[in-house]
């Protein structure tokens, strides 16, 4: 049971912990609970506590922050779309002039604006996401919304989708996007990289354009992940495919690769996995278990610990 104060929540999104539920809070919402409409203004970003084995939500709202927060002063203080980074310890979400740009006829011509920011659950004040958020062009800031973290880092970082009304490249907009500005015909999604540690500064990078989007908008974008290839264990390709890997057909080999998001770790040399600083064998002088644990076996054995070269008489 939520308590008496918690209404008007909508927006939901679980943490990749499954620890939490983000929602969106407001104060006042439609005057027919029937029809769908976002929350109305001043809205809170907040989240409950879940236990899965209930299962059950605790009762009282946390609240991560509010509209009523000076980082809005400029960027307007609607918020929405709430989403938990990879280590569900922050969450993202855009500030704009409204929730979103769904005002009056709510078409192609409707306006919208917004910029990304993320907040730590542990508090502090919010962070906009300059990198993600500020283009080149000056005329296509303030144009970016409802991002939404893939729940898995790759390659040392955390992902997040987002739209944007910006330009990309060098080609006009499509002649069925007359409207001038920031509306939602020029609504294409976008991906950005963060670092995996929230601090005080701006975590984002520049993002690149998906392609395959040039004669369509685009709302929202989420993530399907594919099963990806685990970093061989030492001397994997004679033992058999690593645990979670795909094994590669019939020869009893670790799966091989062709690019870096086909592993966990991100990162492809020579169509085998790796990760970074990390070696799948032990050189000369390393500690082991086994002959199998050493690098060029059977030339180098594991004697008495170490991986040594093998003597001769």
């Amino acid at each position: 049971m939520l308590a008496s104060g918690a209404t008007q929540m909508e927006m939901p999104a679980f943490s990749p912990d499954g620890t939490k539920l983000a929602v969106v809070e407001a104060t006042e919402g439609s005057a027919n609970p029937g029809d769908n409409v976002l929350p109305g203004p001043p809205e809170t970003i907040a989240y409950l506590d879940f236990d899965e084995t209930g299962p059950t939500f605790g009762p009282t709202p946390h609240t991560i922050v509010a509209a009523t927060s000076s980082a809005f002063t400029t960027t307007g203080s609607g918020l929405a779309y709430p989403s938990f980074t990879p280590d569900s310890k922050a969450i993202a979400f855009h500030a704009g002039t409204t929730p979103t740009g769904c005002v009056g006829t709510c078409d192609d011509t409707s306006p919208d604006d917004g910029n990304l920011f993320v907040s730590l659950l542990s508090g502090g004040s919010p962070i906009r996401l300059v990198g993600a958020d500020d283009p080149p062009n000056v005329a296509d800031h303030n144009a970016s919304v409802e991002p939404t973290f893939n729940p898995i880092v790759r390659g040392g970082y955390s992902w997040a989708v987002f739209t944007s009304m910006r330009a990309w490249g060098n080609q006009p907009w499509p002649a069925s996007v007359t409207a001038a500005g920031h509306v939602n015909g020029k609504r294409r999604l976008w991906v950005t990289a963060l670092g995996t540690t929230i601090g005080t500064s701006d975590p984002s990078h520049p993002p690149f354009y998906l392609e395959g989007q040039e004669d369509t908008p685009n709302m929202r974008g989420f993530w399907t992940l594919a099963p990806c290839i685990a970093t061989p264990t030492p001397n994997a390709s004679d033992a058999g495919a690593p645990s979670g890997g795909n094994a590669s057909g019939g020869d009893g080999g670790a799966a091989m690769c062709t690019n870096g998001f086909e592993c966990c770790s991100g990162f492809c040399e020579i169509g085998m996995c790796v990760t970074p600083n990390q070696l799948t064998c032990v050189g000369l002088g390393g500690a082991c278990t086994m002959d199998s644990d050493c690098c060029n076996t059977p030339l180098v054995q594991c004697i008495a610990g170490i991986c040594q070269l093998q003597s001769t008489k």
